[in-house]
């Protein structure tokens, strides 16, 4: 390459990183399809493999989301996954680090102390 083919090459360089860029965009801008899961399929999905009467135990103390269609429990995937999420228990460090930061932060005055006191 010589300094005469640099503004040529540049401007291809640029062109094909457009490209590049419309391409990714493309393959963002798809919705990812939800899928509906049977209490089976939830069952064989779950991390844990709970038992089907679990399940059942779940939906009735409401614990779990589930859409259902006449007697069929069904569940979707999205929704399970955020439900899974949301379970997750912290971990060691970051209980210390929460009671950490909880405990750097100033106490806010008890409304009742400052009646009783006026």
């Amino acid at each position: 390459m010589t300094l005469e083919q640099t503004p040529a090459m540049l401007s291809q360089l640029i062109t094909e990183v457009g490209s590049i860029k419309e391409m990714l965009s493309k393959l963002t801008e798809k919705p990812v399809e939800d899928q509906w899961m049977d209490i089976q399929q939830l069952l064989d999905y779950h991390p844990g493999h709970p038992a089907r009467q679990t399940i059942y135990g779940l939906v009735w103390r409401k614990k779990i989301p589930v859409h259902k269609r006449g007697k069929d429990l069904l569940f979707l995937k999205s929704e399970i996954d955020e439900w899974l999420r949301a379970g997750r228990r912290k971990t060691v460090e970051e209980i210390q680090s929460s009671s950490f930061t909880s405990l750097k932060k100033p106490r806010r005055a008890n409304a009742k102390s400052e009646i009783v006191n006026a």
